[in-house]
């Protein structure tokens, strides 16, 4: 990811959520109370938040591949579409 300094690496583990959020120590902004020293300058922490975006269509394959891992993890793809599905026929009924 860009930062101040140029490219730096964020090891993104497991099971992060959307709106979580890492703490780049000493890599954000320089301190205005510095009094405009350039060398040992103080610099702030960078935060950075992780945003997860959810595809509103998927094509065929991305749907199989979707699948494929459903069955994988041992859940189900198919019947969580159905439920929903059949949640709007029954308001519409």
């Amino acid at each position: 990811m860009a930062t101040l300094d140029g490219d730096e690496t964020l090891v993104v583990p497991a099971g992060v959520q959307h709106g979580n959020e890492f703490v780049l120590k000493g890599r954000g902004v320089p301190s205005l109370n510095q009094g405009g020293r350039a060398r040992n300058q103080v610099r702030g922490d960078l935060r950075v938040q992780i945003a997860v975006f959810v595809p509103k269509k998927l094509n065929a394959r991305e749907r199989e591949l979707l699948e494929e891992l459903a069955k994988l993890r041992g859940e189900s793809f198919s019947a969580q579409e159905s439920r929903v599905k059949s949640k709007i026929k029954s308001a519409f009924s």
